[in-house]
């Protein structure tokens, strides 16, 4: 439980800073090497501090959205909510695609661990609405009022 309190003292009112606060926190408590989170169109939105070139990851983010999108064209398969790829050396690549106000959104993880808990998945993407609810301007797609 004391863990729970560490987090929520640890908060930033900057949103892509509160987001990467929320990135690091999960995945401190899970196995995750990064996790980032981006726009559909590959622009990052937030990133926790790791070894992998957080940019790259966004990118990788946007790609695989459209990759989901022509999947979907091509083959008729709907509801795709992610997708999770393994290389030779083991690591996984797990991306998860959530819609906020309108704009999909793509959170992009590495990691080297086959079992993949999707409850701690789930609770960043809800975390991640939340810190973008507190202050949605700035957002791409979103106007200053």
């Amino acid at each position: 439980m004391s863990g729970m309190k560490d987090r929520r003292c640890d908060r930033s009112e900057m949103r892509q800073e509160a987001v990467s606060k929320q990135l690091a926190y999960i995945a401190k408590e899970t196995d995750f090497d990064a996790l980032v989170v981006s726009t559909s169109g590959g622009l990052k939105v937030g990133e926790m501090e790791s070894r992998y070139e957080s940019d790259e990851l966004a990118a990788l983010g946007g790609l695989l959205w459209e990759m989901r999108n022509q999947i979907d064209r091509f083959v008729n398969i709907k509801n795709i909510a992610g997708n999770t790829f393994v290389l030779e050396n083991g690591s996984r690549y797990v991306c998860r695609f959530f819609e906020y106000r309108g704009e999909m959104l793509v959170l992009v993880g590495v990691t080297t661990h086959s079992d993949i808990d999707e409850e701690p998945v789930q609770r960043t993407i809800t975390g991640v609405k939340r810190i973008l609810d507190s202050n949605p301007y700035g957002f791409p797609g979103q106007e200053d009022p």
